[in-house]
């Protein structure tokens, strides 16, 4: 398989990078994935 060639960047991704960013500051993606996970409980096993 070749690579395929990058796509632009969406419109409004870096305005909401930067709120997200304003809000919460720099979380690691998986402390943020433990904690939905935790909070929602979808990993609770039965």
């Amino acid at each position: 398989m070749s690579p395929l060639e990058p796509l632009p960047e969406p419109t409004g991704l870096r305005k909401l990078k930067a709120a997200v960013r304003h809000r919460w500051g720099v979380v690691p993606l998986l402390d943020m994935s433990t904690e939905t996970g935790l909070r929602t409980g979808c990993v609770d096993v039965r």
